[in-house]
């Protein structure tokens, strides 16, 4: 009991905290427009929104995902909402050459890159140990959620530091608090975690002017996610939201990014209380 009331107040203090700190600056449309910005997953759900939220303030966009269909609307529907320049490139990131094609075609198409926006997943099956789960089913996705992330960097690298370019990685708070049964996507997450904290720290020791956001997201109100509501107690927030904040946190430059804003406190107190966050995380699993 003493346990659960521990973890009550510091929830309870972080909760207070957030509401003294106050509102965040806005994203200005000035600061955007003409930016020439590269999105991975773009044909649906959050990267979809991303695009449509930068095109409306004016910024040159190369998306890419596996479906070009999708793609093709996604580029009318930029270009109705303003954007400059708008293109789309279908291909799938399980190959390292693509990614490399990618990087090369917004070089040379944009004419730069001010912003790497890694969104891509390879999506895996909800499941743990328990399900016959493989060390090769976390392996066959490793190109696509690992590799091609950080290919794609390396190659827009030399341009980002050239424009005072901005990189923003999608994570996911499950990476952080250990969620269960889905093993390969919190391993791949929690790979680029440390793979981008870890540039971070490089760039900045190289007094480097490329920042790198990392967005720890809760559960979003996609598609894809709504696909598997039944398995969890949180409810989803939405996309628009999430797309607005992610595109703040990155224009201001900020090292890690949480939506919703409880996920900020959640991974504070994974680091005070980690067994009573655990449990926490547990506690919003439903198993058929």
């Amino acid at each position: 009991m003493m346990f659960v009331k521990a973890g009550l107040a510091v929830s309870v203090a972080f909760i207070v905290l957030m509401v003294i700190r106050g509102g965040k600056k806005r994203v200005n449309p000035a600061d955007v427009k003409a930016l020439r910005v590269v999105i991975t997953g773009a044909s649906s759900g959050i990267g979809e929104e991303i695009s449509y939220q930068l095109a409306a303030m004016g910024a040159k966009l190369l998306v890419t995902a596996r479906r070009e269909s999708k793609l093709k609307n996604v580029i009318e529907k930029c270009k109705n909402l303003g954007s400059q320049n708008a293109m789309y490139i279908a291909a799938s990131m399980d190959s390292l050459e693509n990614a490399s094609h990618v990087i090369t075609e917004a070089k040379e198409k944009l004419g730069g890159i001010d912003m790497l926006i890694l969104n891509h997943i390879n999506p895996s099956r909800m499941g743990g140990f328990c399900d016959n789960l493989t060390a090769q089913e976390i392996e066959s996705k490793f190109v696509a959620n690992v590799l091609a992330n950080v290919h794609m960097t390396a190659l827009a690298m030399e341009s980002l530091k050239a424009n005072l370019g901005r990189i923003l990685y999608v994570s996911s708070f499950a990476s952080v608090g250990g969620t269960p049964f889905l093993l390969p996507y919190v391993t791949h997450k929690s790979a680029m975690n440390g793979f981008f904290q870890g540039l971070r720290q490089e760039l900045k020791y190289n007094n480097t002017d490329v920042s790198v956001s990392v967005c720890f997201l809760g559960y979003i109100g996609t598609e894809k996610a709504k696909a598997v509501q039944k398995s969890y107690t949180v409810k989803p927030s939405p996309v628009d939201e999430c797309a607005k904040e992610m595109i703040r946190g990155a224009m201001a430059r900020e090292d890690n990014v949480y939506y919703p804003s409880v996920v900020s406190w959640a991974a504070k107190l994974q680091g005070l209380l980690p067994q009573y966050m655990e449990y926490i995380v547990r506690s919003t699993v439903i198993l058929p």
